[in-house]
């Protein structure tokens, strides 16, 4: 006799590395341009079409031209958006930080666009509002570490990874290697009116 609970089973092992449908992501790319469009309109920011690799990072398709939008000052923390053909996007934010929507897509994790943009939507209103620092660490001995923290008290979240000290060198480079990012700052004409709908 059924109680009445619903049973979800887990995921099968090959749900893990089965990816149906990939093009349910699609509207992440409307989602973003628009996202950069609004931030281009109530900013004080250098809009171009680049994205810089890290590193580490793998060369990936295109399936549009990318979009780095660098503030004007300087304490603010710069936004790449990479158009993937997968299709998806890859996110770098500040010196350091990247991110992937979906972070996987495989049928296990059953993300959604829906989902995946409000996860979006957060994470350049955090960077946006100045929630956002990161710091990498290198020590004599052991391995380096990087580290970033996101959001306020209610909204926090925070990671953190390691990495061959010569793989951390060459990322920190010649610039600091603890940053706390300061806000945006709108333009002029928006100062007073800012609107749109990233999160607060």
């Amino acid at each position: 006799m059924s109680d009445g609970t619903l049973h979800h089973e887990p995921p099968s092992l090959e749900a893990y590395s089965r990816v149906t449908n990939p093009e349910r992501f699609l509207p992440l790319h409307a989602l973003a341009l628009a996202l950069v469009d609004q931030l281009t309109a109530d900013y004080d920011v250098e809009r171009t079409e680049a994205f810089a690799l890290l590193p580490d990072m793998q060369p990936f398709e295109y399936s549009r031209p990318p979009v780095t939008l660098m503030p004007l000052a300087s304490e603010a923390a710069p936004i790449a958006i990479a158009f993937t053909a997968y299709p998806g996007l890859v996110v770098r934010c500040g010196r350091w930080f990247s991110d992937s929507f979906p972070s996987c897509g495989c049928d296990a994790c059953d993300e959604t666009a829906g989902s995946e943009g409000d996860r979006l939507d957060r994470l350049l209103a955090d960077v946006v509002a100045g929630r956002f620092r990161e710091e990498l660490t290198i020590p004599w001995f052991g391995d380096a570490s990087l580290r970033w923290a996101m959001g306020d008290r209610l909204t926090h979240s925070e990671g953190r990874g390691a990495m061959p000290r010569d793989r951390a060198r060459a990322l920190r480079g010649s610039g600091p290697s603890r940053v706390e990012w300061q806000p945006w700052r709108f333009r002029a004409a928006t100062r007073n009116s800012p609107g749109g709908f990233l999160t607060p």
